[in-house]
């Protein structure tokens, strides 16, 4: 059984904290996906979930950050264990939705053209504010124990962060755990062929719902991927343009 799960935000380090539980022998993460959406869909049973878990040893736990803002996650969780332990990384809202519609953009999530105001982007893509509401923490913090960490902290001190949520995971136990992997994972880029990126995206979707996850992994890694996705990712707001315009937003 899963004990507990990271459940967002995205974009705030949840990729590194994966590639690392993956090498923790204390822990034990599903190799073949990150992300199995079984708290956010009904395509698993428990049994498909259970099989992605394939090491003997460690506690069993999922970073999946399509739960958190997903409707009836509470609800499914609490069916599967009550008894689940939840972690949340938060970001400050301009900086995840900087980060956040930059990684969108590049893998063909947004509607967008070069004409938008931003009033206008975010009209229509209002699913973006709500990934920053509060209150999908307010509402895992009222059902389970609950660990919420600043984003800022895991950059100032990732062994620090790492090993608190090593220590929240299998509390009352109390170990010294050390991250192997130091430098961030999965950073903004830009890819210079966008047509081939979304393409190998939705495509990577298709292979993943259908449990080819080893192939998806395969080309993730593969330097192919690294010389189309190199460069700065792009800007199609300022950071000053979303602080402005969440001002008027919250008024």
């Amino acid at each position: 059984m899963v004990k507990a799960l990271i459940i967002g935000q995205r974009k705030s380090g949840t990729t590194w904290l994966y590639e690392n539980f993956k090498k923790e022998h204390l822990i034990n993460v599903s190799e073949k996906v990150k992300e199995s959406n079984f708290f956010s869909s009904e395509k698993l049973s428990i049994k498909e979930y259970h099989q992605l878990f394939s090491k003997k040893m460690g506690v069993s736990i999922e970073v999946d950050t399509s739960i958190i803002s997903y409707p009836n996650a509470i609800n499914r969780i609490k069916e599967y264990n009550p008894e689940m332990r939840i972690i949340i990384i938060l970001r400050e809202p301009v900086d995840y939705l900087f980060s956040r519609i930059n990684h969108s953009y590049r893998k063909n999530e947004l509607k967008y053209n070069s004409n938008m105001e931003i009033q206008e982007f975010f009209k229509e893509n209002n699913w973006l504010l709500n990934e920053i509401e509060l209150s999908h923490v307010e509402r895992f913090k009222e059902n389970f124990e609950t660990l919420l960490i600043p984003y800022n902290d895991l950059k100032t001190d990732a062994g620090k962060v790492y090993n608190t949520i090593i220590n929240f995971i299998l509390s009352p136990k109390k170990v010294n755990a050390k991250p192997t992997i130091i430098e961030p994972i999965n950073k903004g880029r830009q890819s210079r062929l966008p047509i081939i990126t979304r393409f190998y995206t939705d495509f990577a979707k298709h292979l993943r719902q259908k449990g080819y996850h080893s192939i998806v992994n395969i080309f993730k890694e593969s330097p192919i991927r690294k010389l189309i996705e190199s460069r700065n990712p792009v800007e199609l707001f300022s950071k000053n343009e979303i602080n402005s315009y969440l001002k008027l937003y919250k008024k």
